[in-house]
């Protein structure tokens, strides 16, 4: 079994360049704005308790509660609609600046009735202050949608890992100071200097303006987009809410640092080819070959990254935990594990997510996301009172594989050969990626500690790519043409040095 036609370009014009120059710039980001994230926590985890962690998933709840709740998906409607006029920006920009204003007001309002729904009377102020956010970030310039729509991620990475660095430093430095706080004060002070920094790269003055005629085609698509953001919202908002009235803050705070930690590849790879791949499906909704072949490089380029790197966590989270977060985090290990496990399955949900987007059927999406979330809400409450903590992780299992299932489904249903050759690959993949661990799983317990955790990290992660380039080499699967069409610093340089797949 040869998968050759993967090796086929999915983008081989003008829009290719743009779009190796997107992945460049986003893969910078993403990974810049994760490698932030990686030195944050365990310094945070070190400075703060798990309780203080369970405070802030409590006040993140709420204020992400409103916030989907009032999202109406206005700025993947600008990206995904092909002719815009000035009347669609004021719209979008005003809508958001009201919308955040409800939000603020509502949260600050309720933040003691959250609060005592939670069991957890201290979050109240931290909800109080949290409720500013929204405001911090509706005042940004709209005009950043046309970064994304004309695949110019180089301003959107500036903006972004400012904002990272911005809630890192801040968040550090107070730390040892104000205790819980300091994460508050990071969390504003981050949307405050993106906000300002994005009239520089994004010019756009604003207006109060709303035209009914400008607003009804953006609410038409944005609507699912909302209908999505609720529906994952609420199954994330109640497993937090089930663990929190039965299992206690402490047991929150372990599992809210645990999912940082178990969803960090599986975001990244999403954020890194969902931020790229919505604006570019969008331009190439009328062609439906170029469209799957697209998906399917996407799908093999991500599988190759995130499955070994789930591997990876699979096998060292013990050694992260103990030789990194420290005592106080006992217990996060099998968490993590169990989470990192879901992140894997969830592969090709979310790769499709994009697709559906682009092509103008958020309703699929929405699809997804409500299966997803009524197993896991379903199940969550059962698995906690049986299993703790862990069995509330473990809710994810069975949520992720009905998403799967319904995925597979749709995509097939949409682009009847999309599977050719597929599950041989995704095989190969997961085998290697397997190998990979059980080598670093070894290394970690031997070396012990943080020398452990990066050494096996190390040799688990070379010999799964060495491996796995070798089998591609002998086989002729078609992997290495996948990746070094999909991947960012290879293509992208590839193209600077004029020796693109024809791109002009």
């Amino acid at each position: 079994m040869s998968p050759r036609q993967n090796s086929e370009s999915p983008v081989a014009d003008g829009l290719g360049t743009r779009a190796s120059s997107a992945f460049v710039w986003q893969g910078l980001q993403h990974f810049g704005v994760k490698a932030i994230y990686v030195i944050r926590i365990p310094i945070l985890a070190r400075l703060l308790a798990p309780d203080d962690f369970g405070l802030m998933a409590i006040a993140f709840v709420a204020v992400g509660a409103m916030m989907q709740f009032t999202d109406f998906g206005l700025v993947p409607a600008l990206v995904q609609r092909a002719d815009t006029d000035e009347r669609h920006y004021h719209a979008a920009w005003s809508i958001g600046l009201l919308r955040a204003l409800v939000v603020t007001a509502t949260v600050f309002a309720a933040a003691p009735l959250v609060a005592g729904f939670f069991s957890e009377p201290r979050a109240a102020g931290i909800i109080r202050l949290l409720a500013f956010r929204p405001m911090l970030q509706a005042v940004a310039s709209i005009r950043t949608a046309d970064l994304t729509r004309n695949l110019e991620f180089r301003g959107l990475a500036v903006l972004n890992l400012t904002d990272a660095v911005t809630n890192a430093v801040v968040s550090i430095a107070l730390a040892p100071l104000i205790g819980v706080w300091a994460l508050v004060a990071g969390a504003l002070a981050s949307p405050t200097v993106y906000a300002a920094l994005s009239y520089v790269i994004a010019p756009y003055r604003p207006a109060l303006a709303i035209q009914r005629s400008a607003t009804g085609s953006l609410v038409r698509f944005g609507r699912w987009v909302f209908i999505t953001g609720v529906v994952a919202f609420l199954g994330n908002a109640a497993l937090q809410a089930v663990i929190s009235r039965r299992l206690g803050t402490v047991e929150l705070g372990l599992y809210f640092l645990a999912t940082r930690i178990a969803f960090l590849p599986s975001e990244v790879s999403s954020e890194l080819v969902g931020g790229v791949a919505f604006p570019l499906y969008s331009r190439l909704q009328s062609d439906s070959d170029r469209a799957q072949r697209t998906f399917r490089g996407i799908l093999i380029g991500m599988a190759v990254v995130l499955l070994p790197i789930v591997g990876l966590l699979i096998a060292l989270a013990p050694v992260l935990v103990d030789g990194l977060l420290g005592p106080r985090w006992q217990g996060t290990a099998p968490v993590i594990q169990v989470l990192a496990a879901a992140s894997g399955l969830s592969l090709f949900a979310n790769a499709a997510v994009p697709i559906f987007k682009g092509i103008g059927q958020p309703w699929r999406m929405a699809a997804l996301r409500t299966v997803q979330s009524v197993v896991l809400v379903a199940l969550a409450w059962d698995f906690a009172g049986r299993f703790g903590v862990v069995g509330a992780a473990a809710a994810w299992m069975p949520a992720t594989v009905a998403a799967l299932v319904i995925a597979v489904a749709m995509m097939v249903r949409r682009f009847p050969g999309v599977l050719r050759g597929l599950p041989f690959l995704l095989l190969l993949i997961l085998l290697t990626s397997s190998a990979g661990a059980a080598a670093a799983y070894v290394v970690a317990h031997v070396t012990q500690g943080a020398a452990g955790f990066f050494l096996g990290g190390v040799v688990g992660g070379g010999l799964a790519a060495v491996t796995l380039w070798n089998l591609d080499r002998r086989f002729d699967l078609g992997i290495r043409s996948v990746t070094a069409q999909l991947t960012p610093l290879s293509r992208g340089l590839r193209n600077r040095l004029g020796g693109g797949d024809g791109a002009n």
